[in-house]
């Protein structure tokens, strides 16, 4: 590719015909003008008294050649940058080319680095957790520290774990549920440790100093002792040492105490399917287990079905905004109106259990509302018959003066009273 860590190795090869060895050097930004050895890039190949010092390989029978350069093993530094190398067949600096035959090929070196991230920034007491990240540079191993209450990667001791890189720089390691129980609730403070160019870590550790490399001059500093985020400062002060080379990555995570919360669930018809959810701090890919019982389990005559249900589903935990959910869809088509009792339990973690109540009630009959035909109205007139009155005859002449007679006698009678 052209482009590489500082601390792979990489591979040099080619043909020569016009000899039996090939001498190579480099050049590139401070170094030596007219070049300088691969592996030690701080000296000339060729030095004013004429002393040699390229980097000589054999060739083979059939004209080939090949050398593996490994970027670890320079004595003294080289900094990330372009670079060009040379093949000469002659022991021959860039200053007298002319007699020789040569060819070059050009690289970019890059300083190493790491990257990691953890499986979550909450773990629950007694789940794993996964710390995964890439180291380039081609390291063999990272190292991994861990400070929380009272624990510098074992409780009161100081430890520091080695974890092997893969060949694509990847690398895992993981805290076991068995170890993440037994550790106090509270925040926890990661230093990865990149050995860098070398290969080695310079800054190592004991049962309570970390110390540093003989060639480093860094003097040991007694960690137990100190509060977390003391300790995890302390070995970054070291990392950061002007003769350490190693690089490193911070993480931090919290530790909880496992806890699995259900959801209001509310009255639920009988007869019908209904979804039971919730929220965690469990971790993800966590199995729960999760039971509803009716809680009138009575004694029944012999020949009387009885009223007592229960289900049982198994769901995983799965990543929610915030913390972790789950969830299951429970078919209540033999549960009868009755209290009934939920019980959640992680299957992976049993210190995990959470418990609660919901009521089946009578389901309501869906009343549905009258269809209208469509109809043609038809009007009826019915016919009325109109009967004429019989004309009323007003009295005569006779019977006005009848009455004034009748008027008169009342008035005397009157008068006479």
């Amino acid at each position: 590719t052209g482009t590489y860590y500082i601390g792979e190795e990489i591979t040099l090869e080619g043909t020569c015909t016009e000899g039996d060895k090939v001498y190579l050097f480099i050049t590139g930004p401070n170094l030596p003008s007219d070049g300088a050895n691969p592996l030690k890039p701080g000296e000339p190949v060729i030095d004013r008294y004429g002393n040699l010092n390229f980097l000589v390989v054999d060739v083979e029978p059939d004209d080939t050649w090949s050398e593996k350069w490994n970027t670890a093993d320079i004595e003294g530094t080289l900094d990330a940058g372009g670079y060009t190398i040379y093949a000469v067949s002659a022991p021959v600096d860039k200053s007298d080319l002319s007699d020789a035959e040569y060819d070059t090929i050009s690289i970019q070196l890059r300083s190493g680095f790491i990257s990691a991230t953890s499986s979550g920034a909450v773990v629950a007491k007694g789940d794993d957790l996964k710390l995964t990240g890439v180291a380039q540079g081609d390291p063999s191993e990272v190292y991994i520290w861990i400070f929380g209450k009272n624990y510098y990667g074992e409780p009161g001791k100081l430890k520091v774990r080695p974890e092997t890189v893969e060949d694509d720089g990847t690398f895992e390691f993981e805290l076991k549920g068995g170890d993440t129980k037994d550790l106090a609730a509270g925040q926890y403070f990661v230093v990865i440790q990149h050995p860098m160019m070398n290969g080695k870590a310079d800054i190592t550790a004991n049962e309570s100093y970390i110390l540093g490399s003989p060639e480093s001059g860094f003097s040991p500093v007694k960690i137990t002792g100190l509060q977390a985020s003391a300790a995890a400062n302390a070995l970054i002060s070291a990392l950061d040492s002007p003769n350490i080379d190693d690089t490193y990555v911070k993480l931090t995570f919290v530790v909880e105490e496992a806890q699995i919360f259900i959801n209001p669930i509310g009255d639920v018809p009988a007869g019908s399917t209904f979804t039971i959810s919730g929220t965690t701090n469990l971790a993800v890919g966590d199995t729960l287990n999760v039971e509803v019982t009716s809680a009138a389990f009575t004694p029944t005559e012999k020949g009387e079905g009885s009223g007592f249900a229960s289900v049982a589903r198994t769901t995983e935990v799965k990543a929610g905004d915030g913390a972790n959910v789950w969830s299951v869809e429970i078919d209540g088509s033999s549960f009868k109106p009755d209290q009934y009792i939920v019980k959640v339990e992680c299957i992976e973690n049993t210190d995990a259990t959470a418990t609660t109540t919901f009521n089946v009630v009578e389901a309501r009959p869906t009343t549905q509302p009258p269809v209208s035909p469509t109809e043609t109205v038809t009007t009826t007139t019915t016919a009325t018959t109109t009967t004429e009155a019989t004309p009323t005859e007003s009295p005569g002449f006779g019977a006005l003066l009848a009455l004034a007679g009748l008027g008169a006698v009342a008035y005397l009678v009157l008068r006479r009273d």
